[in-house]
């Protein structure tokens, strides 16, 4: 079953430099830069469309979380083949959203490739909440070992698209974290450079992506082993990769 919103990944990467205010394209396999998009503001998350030819991307505004003054209230539209702004959706009331209640705060979440399973990262404390989606019971917590930190921070949590591996990142401890899905053991974890945040899942279903925000730093690495093959420099503030 592939999940239309976390595809397999291609030949091309696609990701948010939200400080630059940018989208920002690289060669998959060469990592060279392909392309810049100015974007109207700071823009934090991409998700695809259901036909695969557009990003949608959620422009979040001029502040950064807790502290947003000037918060903005649309969705940008981006056509991949042009690599092109085509147009803005107005969401109505400028509250740029963020998180949900649960213990201990929430941050990232994501859900399995098959619905069942629905992974919700604590803000201030180092576990991720694991929810059954059918009959919205908390099913366990688990810890992320070797991030303990219970400093608010911004955690981000994926699920490959294969459904195999589960991954959460801590951006204060700078650490990230792989897990067995099936079994939700945790099967590696690795210090990153500043601040990590959104992953990706490249071609083949061997290898993902993680976005170091404040370093301007994406790193590829291995799903089964954590150990980092690559990296590559962005612009300012790096936050959401999708590969396509």
């Amino acid at each position: 079953m592939i999940d239309p919103n976390n595809r397999p990944g291609g030949d091309t990467v696609v990701l948010t430099a939200k400080s630059a205010n940018k989208i920002q394209w690289f060669d998959a396999g060469t990592l060279a830069h392909l392309a810049d998009l100015d974007m109207p503001a700071s823009t934090h998350e991409l998700i695809r469309s259901p036909d695969g030819s557009k990003v949608y991307a959620s422009v979040y505004g001029g502040g950064i979380f807790g502290k947003n003054k000037d918060p903005d209230r649309r969705i940008a539209v981006i056509d991949l083949a042009s690599k092109s702004l085509e147009r803005t959706i107005d969401v109505g009331a400028n509250i740029a959203p963020h998180s949900v209640p649960i213990p201990h705060g929430a941050e990232g979440i994501a859900v399995t490739p098959d619905g069942e399973t629905l992974f919700v990262c604590a803000h201030w404390k180092g576990v991720v909440h694991v929810f059954d989606t059918r009959t919205h019971t908390l099913r366990r917590t688990i810890a992320i070992e070797g991030a303990p930190g219970e400093a608010n921070q911004l955690r981000r949590v994926r699920v490959s698209p294969d459904g195999r591996y589960v991954c959460a990142s801590s951006h204060v401890d700078n650490f990230a974290a792989i897990y067995e899905s099936v079994t939700l053991t945790q099967i590696g974890g690795f210090d990153t450079p500043k601040a990590p945040m959104g992953f990706g899942f490249a071609a083949g279903g061997e290898r993902a992506y993680l976005c170091c925000h404040d370093a301007a730093i994406t790193l590829e690495f291995e799903l089964a082993s954590g150990r980092i093959t690559r990296q590559f420099p962005t612009g300012a503030g790096c936050e959401f990769i999708v590969s396509y």
